[in-house]
């Protein structure tokens, strides 16, 4: 007889069904399974599988989020996009172009020094905004395939 194992709905862990018995316990975290006399234990064993994929995805997703998005002093956290960055981009710009003006005295080259800095300092901040929204966007778009394939191949379980 072969010997099967579904995953705990909680942690993941394998409960092994005994045959003609609807509730299982986990032995590792101690969650209880009820599964209905009349249903198909492998297939079953394959929705809990791919409902346990279905939430480890969304922590994993959850995860590299928060390596992601972007948190302000005031700790508010957002979505990294392109257009943010060209704002930077842009205000390094107009920093820039008001400091040049004064580049023609001592306190002028201070001036202009000060919004070469600031400007620089703005266009290498709007890059790596740049490269953030990239990343970001490319990582949310492969989750949320991955989501709707797992909700896809669950929901053909249901129907079948």
């Amino acid at each position: 007889m072969k010997t099967i194992s579904i995953p705990c709905n909680n942690c993941g862990a394998p409960v092994k069904p005994v045959r003609n018995q609807q509730f299982f316990s986990c032995d590792y975290c101690g969650s209880s399974l009820k599964i209905a006399p009349s249903v198909n234990i492998e297939e079953e064993n394959l929705k809990y599988k791919i409902k346990h994929e279905l939430n480890m995805l969304e922590k994993e997703w959850e995860l590299a989020r928060q390596d992601l998005i972007i948190v302000d002093s005031n700790g508010s956290e957002e979505e990294p996009n392109i257009r943010s960055a060209h704002v930077g981009s842009m205000l390094g710009l107009i920093i820039l172009a008001f400091s040049i003006p004064f580049a023609t005295s001592v306190e002028g080259m201070i001036i202009f020094a000060f919004g070469l800095l600031s400007s620089t300092s703005l266009f290498v901040k709007a890059f790596e905004h740049e490269t953030k929204a990239s990343d970001y966007k490319k990582a949310k778009s492969a989750f949320e395939t991955a989501k709707e394939k797992l909700k896809h191949d669950l929901e053909e379980l249901r129907i079948a």
